[in-house]
């Protein structure tokens, strides 16, 4: 009976003793696993940490990209970033839901550390505004005679007064070329007689005209020589040069006389020493415009005659750039029918004579051998239906730039 009451109580005890070392493992792992998952959750958290700063390095890089003009999309980065953290293309699909559960944790954690400002600048797109030429037509409103067989280089308007007869008259200055034939006249304005010339010599082929004071200036076609006449009389005072190669068109604007050689340039010559000033070239868009024939100076621009074409430039003088076309075709074909009826069919009787006016803004135009001065109205494209229907700027462009 003690054997057996000993035995009992041995197993007992043993008994106790296997619970207590169970519930001591169990402790155990109760405290590895709470260690395993604090272990996790902090390597978690460092990697969250390590891919919000690597977030935030390429949002800053793409602040600092858009602050230097670089196009760096806010999306793409956002969309790598999202693969990045969900491990690979395979999760795209869902990076829409997995993007607003983790923003929703980096929210958590952004107001609970400190981080760097990121401010995302956005680069407003800035619309260029370029300048296109308008575009003119022309109105006849008179009709006046003109010398057909003087080969127009030079026009300008003058008015005549007499202290007499208490009364003024319009007149031209004309300047014609080709060597032999090579005059300066004082015209009529309203019958068309020429009433004074002086003749060049026969060396000379005669280009632009203009007045400075109480003298006349005339250019001369490849030689350099500048002639000097008496505004008055048309007495011959002088011959001189400029520095220019070529003499084509000529006119002045009060402070300089305004010449061009057959080039894109315009040349502001010292009226004094006729030396060239200053220079600016002359341009529709990018494109030079050459051939800038006989000139007149209008409200501030230069209008250009363009040899061989229906087409006078409105031009800039201080930044050389085309502000307008006239196309005058219909006014160069009117004056070929005329020629036509003449029995004459001259490949040279080109648009090139502009006259103004300041003080009725009056206008007039002929041309080489014309048989006609025109006073005309220069118009908006838009005032006429019929030619705005065909006319427009490329075509006018391909006509007018040589």
């Amino acid at each position: 009976m003690a054997t057996s009451s000993a035995v009992k109580t041995k197993r007992r005890r043993s008994g106790k003793l296997c619970e207590g070392r169970t519930s001591l493992r169990l402790k155990l792992m109760r405290v590895f696993l709470i260690a395993v998952l604090i272990a996790i959750a902090s390597i978690l958290a460092v990697q969250l940490t390590s891919n919000e700063r690597k977030r935030s390095n390429e949002l800053q890089g793409i602040t600092e990209a858009n602050h230097h003009g670089v196009g760096v999309g806010v999306g793409d980065v956002q969309e790598q970033w999202m693969r990045d953290e969900v491990g690979g293309d395979e999760a795209a699909t869902d990076a829409s839901s997995d993007a607003v559960t983790e923003d929703e944790e980096e929210e958590e954690e952004e107001d609970n550390a400190e981080g760097e400002e990121v401010v995302v600048v956005v680069m407003p797109e800035v619309e260029v505004e370029v300048e296109v030429p308008d575009i003119y037509v022309l109105e006849v409103v008179k009709e006046f005679d003109h010398d057909h067989l003087a080969f127009t280089q030079g026009f300008l308007y003058n008015q005549e007064c007499s202290s007499e007869e208490a009364s003024c008259k319009d007149m031209f200055y004309e300047s014609t070329g080709l060597n032999g034939q090579t005059s300066v006249r004082m015209v009529n304005a309203g019958t068309g007689r020429v009433e004074a010339k002086t003749m060049a010599e026969q060396r000379f082929f005669g280009e632009g005209l203009t007045r400075w004071g109480e003298k006349l200036y005339q250019l001369t076609w490849q030689s350099g020589a500048t002639l000097v006449y008496d505004a008055e009389t048309l007495e011959f005072l002088e011959e001189t040069k400029t520095d220019l190669k070529d003499g084509w068109g000529l006119t002045n604007d009060s402070s300089h006389l305004i010449a061009t050689d057959s080039g894109h340039t315009l040349y502001f010559l010292d009226p004094e020493t006729l030396k060239t000033d200053h220079k600016v070239d002359v341009a529709d868009g990018d494109r030079r415009v050459k051939y800038l024939n006989e000139l007149e100076h209008v409200e501030g621009e230069v209008w250009a005659n363009i040899w061989m074409r229906n087409c006078i430039a409105r031009i800039d003088p201080a930044t050389g750039k085309v502000k307008g076309w006239i196309h005058a075709a219909d006014l160069t074909a009117k004056e070929l029918v005329k020629s036509d009826s003449l029995g004459r069919r001259y490949t040279m009787d080109v648009l090139n004579g502009i006259a103004y006016d300041p003080a009725t803004k009056r206008i007039w135009l002929t041309g080489k051998q014309w048989s006609t001065v025109y006073e005309v109205k220069v118009v908006p494209l838009s005032s006429s239906p019929s030619l705005s229907a065909t006319l427009d700027l490329n075509q006018v462009r391909r006509e007018c730039i040589v």
